[in-house]
């Protein structure tokens, strides 16, 4: 992998902020950790990461607080919508052409590449990018895809707690030869909230990580703001944000091309309009979230928010009581704790077990998280330093990009790395979903083999459709299709393992006949 002429390039594709880290090889440092280099690719001169926020302007895409607030097209969140085929968004400033997600992406990946070559004037190379844990496969894939079009060889995508683990330096540095630690990753960010459990040995200078389970739930930051607002805030802020909707429609919509009041095209425009209006001021409300959760020592006790951002007049009081009850009313605390006690089952381990509990991402800063795992855990308070490493802020926000390139690199070897797939393998049958490889499996572990009937897909083909589901009588995501010649299997009925690589790749074991034990076997990949 090594050469001097290129450098490596690790994605932390945020719901809020996009942080990169960059290796140089003519560093050329000892050890991996010091090799690392963090480096925030923004529009200003300052330590801030971009934000995940693309600004659609005439001449391209722009990350980061750039342009102004009427001559461009705010759009939140992309990551969120990759994949969702009814979510588009219209460009006044491309004549009203419709992006979806995976444009927006596309060129994101566009930028940082041009931005990243003009800081480094490297040739590019290698890139691994990191995505939730309930990312689907068609949703990776396209993320592959619009990483790979704009010149990054992809190699690898990892989860973004995964990765987290890696950054770990104190923990791996602090473990006698011989120790074992289990240590729970708590990822929480704008839009999931990400959970791995990890089962950590010593051998010497080598550490075997094992990433016994893993879990996402589809709730974040974002979330939290989105209920506030509804819970607390509509009523006050709802009249100052048609205002301000309004005047962006305008400065967007000159007259003489506006769209006819009352039809659906004005409608749409009108929507779009208010819910940028709603992000931009919204996403000043983390400052209020964190100021309030800090508050959690005097719970009863109001914290005044006298204005979001430009928006004045308007008062609002809070009490840190009150956050968690709006919290545990949606069902976090619950589906939070349902999740870790699922971990705990797989992984076959008790929870007086943990060993350290490492809480990254933006939303990880409300101490609500903090209290909620260490009463789960029943952490004492004179002993949760030793359960709770402190991150700077720095170290919080770039701890899943610098943990995807330390396992990147994985110099010398240093990681023997083993995980399960937090999700289960089937396929789709007149009675619904039938699991054919469960989360019990490690990766590259063949499943039991299972009896499936084939479908013809003429010209001498038969097929087998593969979905996942990350939850049990979840949502099904289609992952591809197997095909293989139908003289193989003439009655259309063969015997089926499967193995998910720690890359991520589902491969196929079809067996010739039904006698396992000398059964002629081919190997497939998936067709998507």
């Amino acid at each position: 992998m090594e050469d001097l002429n290129e450098y490596l390039l690790a994605v932390d594709y945020g719901n809020c902020f996009i942080k990169t880290v960059i290796y140089d090889w003519s560093l050329n440092k000892s050890t991996a950790f010091e090799k690392i280099v963090p480096t925030s690719i923004t529009l200003r001169n300052d330590d801030q990461p971009l934000q995940n926020t693309a600004y659609i302007m005439e001449n391209g895409t722009i990350l980061g607080d750039g342009g102004g607030r009427f001559d461009c097209t705010r759009v939140s969140s992309v990551k969120k919508h990759i994949g969702d085929e009814n979510w588009n968004v219209s460009i006044p400033q491309r004549k009203h052409i419709l992006m979806n997600a995976y444009d927006i992406m596309k060129e994101s990946f566009e930028y940082i590449y041009d931005t990243v070559e003009n800081q480094t004037f490297y040739e590019f190379s290698k890139a691994i990018v990191t995505v939730p844990v309930c990312f689907s496969e068609m949703q990776r894939r396209l993320l592959e895809s619009a990483v790979k079009r704009e010149g990054y060889e992809i190699q690898e995508i990892i989860t973004e707690p995964f990765a987290g683990m890696f950054s770990c330096y104190e923990i791996f540095e602090g473990m006698q030869d011989g120790e074992e630690q289990w240590v729970l990753i708590f990822d929480a960010g704008g839009s999931t909230i990400d959970m791995c459990l990890f089962d950590i040995k010593r051998k010497g200078n080598q550490f075997d990580v094992r990433n016994t389970a893993a879990k996402g739930l589809r709730f974040g930051g974002d979330d939290i703001t989105e209920w506030m607002y509804q819970t607390y805030m509509k009523e006050a802020f709802e009249p100052v944000l048609q205002q301000e909707a309004l005047k962006t429609f305008q400065a967007r919509y000159p007259e003489k091309y506006r769209p006819k009041e009352g039809t659906e095209e004005f409608q749409k425009a009108f929507d779009n309009c208010w819910k940028e209006s709603f992000d931009y001021h919204m996403s000043y409300m983390d400052i209020y979230k964190i100021a309030l959760s800090n508050h959690s020592s005097k719970p009863e006790e109001k914290v005044n928010f006298e204005r979001i951002h430009y928006i004045k007049d308007v008062n609002i009081q809070l009490s840190y009581d009150e956050l968690v009850k709006m919290l545990d009313d949606h069902g976090m605390k619950a589906q939070i704790e349902e999740a870790i006690k699922q971990m705990i089952s797989l992984s076959n381990m008790y929870k007086e077990e943990i060993s350290k509990i490492v809480m990254i991402g933006g939303t990880s800063q409300l101490h609500y998280f903090r209290h909620l795992l260490q009463e789960f855990f029943a952490i004492p308070d004179e002993k949760a330093e030793e359960y709770f490493p402190v991150l700077t802020k720095k170290q919080n926000q770039y701890a899943v990009a610098i943990g995807a390139m330390v396992y990147l690199l994985n110099s010398e070897n240093r990681f023997i790395v083993k995980s399960r797939a937090p999700y289960e393998v089937g396929i789709l049958e007149e009675n619904g979903f039938r699991c054919l490889r469960d989360k019990s499996l490690w990766c590259g572990d063949e499943s039991n083999p299972r009896m499936v009937k084939l479908q013809k897909k003429g010209n001498g083909v038969l097929g087998l459709k593969m979905y996942q589901r990350f939850e049990e009588d979840g949502e099904l995501y289609p992952m591809g299709e197997f095909l293989i010649e139908e003289a193989t299997f003439p009655n259309a009925k063969c015997r089926v393992g499967l193995i998910v690589t720690q890359q991520n790749e589902l491969i196929g074991i079809f067996y010739q006949n039904g006698r396992l034990e000398n059964g002629i076997k081919k190997y497939l990949s998936m067709e998507v």
